[in-house]
């Protein structure tokens, strides 16, 4: 009896859903296709690690402390000429994405903000010619006014790709 009932049940679905009108459908899905082409050139540094110095700071100025430093490099390869793009990180004690800070070097918990700005950050140069990029940075007053007295320090990465 068990074997008959399971059968009848299935029957009865079947012709509850005919009944109802749904109709047998196939699943449809997406697939993301991508590709990546390689620079036919290659850019490397030939400065080394680059100090931004910010300098001493006195926190009774209404300016901004600025500074700046210049970094060098080259591309060469099969074409002509390449196009570059210079990018910075975020640094060792940022927050969130695009919000660099310097940490103090004995108390921990206490930051300054500051801003990079690279230049030019992308261009297109001839083989084996030079490039020099401009880093400048800023810490606005309002970040050194009430800051803990010391030093402060960060690292970034800067990336080039051609």
């Amino acid at each position: 009896m068990g074997h008959g009932l399971g059968r009848r049940m299935g029957a009865i679905a079947a012709a509850l859903l005919l009944a109802a009108g749904v109709p047998a459908r196939a699943d449809t899905s997406q697939l993301a296709v991508s590709a990546v082409v390689l620079s036919n050139s290659i850019c490397r540094f030939l400065t080394g690690p680059a100090t931004l110095n910010f300098g001493t700071i006195d926190p009774s100025s209404g300016t901004a402390a600025t500074a700046s430093t210049t970094m060098q490099f080259w591309c060469w390869g099969f074409v002509g000429t390449t196009t570059y793009s210079v990018q910075a990180g975020n640094g060792l004690y940022s927050p969130g994405a695009g919000l660099r800070r310097v940490r103090h070097t004995t108390s921990t918990s206490d930051f300054m903000a500051y801003t990079l700005n690279l230049s030019p950050a992308s261009a297109t140069v001839g083989r084996f010619a030079i490039q020099t990029v401009t880093v400048s940075g800023s810490i606005a007053p309002t970040e050194f006014q009430n800051a803990r007295v010391g030093a402060y320090s960060d690292t970034v990465v800067i990336s080039l790709d051609p």
